[in-house]
């Protein structure tokens, strides 16, 4: 067994190295807990400010929400505009041969607009048109084209546009709405008038 090392009267030089060994520990130690403590009231704190501004932001939110419902306005139909391939002023209109382009839009003007995930779907009464998306912006769902025919001698075809408005300001989904555009078919024009210049002999026998 180990003996230890006894320290004897006249030694004051080690007395006095141990104690103030023992000293330095305690005062080592006292600030490694203050410095602790420090950081401890720290985190606490941004945590309380953290809470703070979350709170202060769910308040906004609130608020922005309220006025977004107070002011919503539902959307109660369709207009239709010609892009392309009519000959009528103001009204939709398709030569018979050819193709016409339209863009659908929300009325009122400004509205609330469809409901979340849905979009426009377009039908039509004559089965020899066929509707198709507009080539010049195919992935735009509120444009679309239809195709008439040379052999088409119908007078008109109606177009039946179908949307899904929103109910309110958060996009959950409201009645359906149809609405219905006549739009006529002209004729073909006649082939260009080719006057006769002369004459051609063919012997038959």
């Amino acid at each position: 067994m180990k003996k230890t090392k006894e320290i004897k009267p006249s030694d004051d030089s080690e007395i006095l190295r141990i104690l103030k060994d023992i000293q330095v520990d305690e005062t080592i130690t006292r600030k490694n807990v203050h410095f602790l403590t420090q950081k401890v009231n720290n985190i606490e704190l941004r945590q309380i400010q953290d809470e703070k501004r979350l709170s202060q932001i769910e308040q906004h939110l609130d608020e922005v929400l309220a006025i977004l419902e107070t002011t919503f306005d539902p959307t109660t139909g369709s207009k239709l505009t010609q892009t392309s391939g009519g000959n009528m002023a103001g009204l939709l209109s398709i030569i018979a041969g050819q193709t016409g382009t339209f863009v659908r839009s929300n009325l009122p003007a400004g509205s609330g607009g469809l409901a979340t995930g849905t979009v426009p779907s377009y039908s039509v009464d004559d089965p020899a048109v066929n509707l198709g998306p507009d080539p010049s912006d195919p992935s735009n769902t509120d444009k679309f084209s239809a195709a008439v025919p040379a052999s088409d001698t119908g007078a008109s075809f109606n177009i039946t546009v179908t949307i899904t408005p929103a109910a309110d300001a958060s996009g959950s989904p409201g009645a359906q709405v149809q609405n219905v555009f006549n739009v006529t078919i002209n004729p073909a024009p006649p082939p260009p008038f080719v006057p006769t210049t002369g004459s051609d002999l063919t012997q038959t026998s």
